[in-house]
């Protein structure tokens, strides 16, 4: 009963609830995946980069992840890393979801699409 005393605040609504759970488990590259979405769907890009890195830094081969960089360096209008991210996005393309993620990569090479991955 205690626990959820002191957890009930992060119920508030979906930051507070994603707050909580970066400060409960700050080795969760989800909980840092979604916080960079959060921080991308109220436009602010810099911070939403800044979360997605920390997010790689715990799981440097996450596909999610990595195309995300890819496509916030590219609204940024860093080329170069975006496509450095893209190739890294490439390598780590998740087993089953080759079609889908090759698409995607295509899109944004063509620059017709620049999806944002959750």
């Amino acid at each position: 009963m205690a626990k959820l005393w002191a957890y009930m605040d992060a119920y508030t609504n979906d930051f507070y609830l994603n707050e909580h759970a970066c400060m409960n488990s700050p080795d969760s590259w989800f909980a840092w995946h979604v916080r960079g979405h959060l921080r991308w769907n109220g436009q602010s890009y810099h911070e939403a980069m800044i979360m997605w890195t920390i997010a790689k830094n715990i799981s440097p081969k996450e596909f999610k992840i990595l195309f995300n960089l890819s496509v916030c360096c590219a609204a940024a209008g860093h080329k170069e890393e975006a496509l450095f991210w893209l190739a890294e996005a490439e390598k780590n393309i998740p087993e089953g979801q080759e079609v889908q993620s090759a698409q995607m990569i295509n899109e944004f090479r063509n620059g017709t699409h620049y999806p944002i991955l959750l």
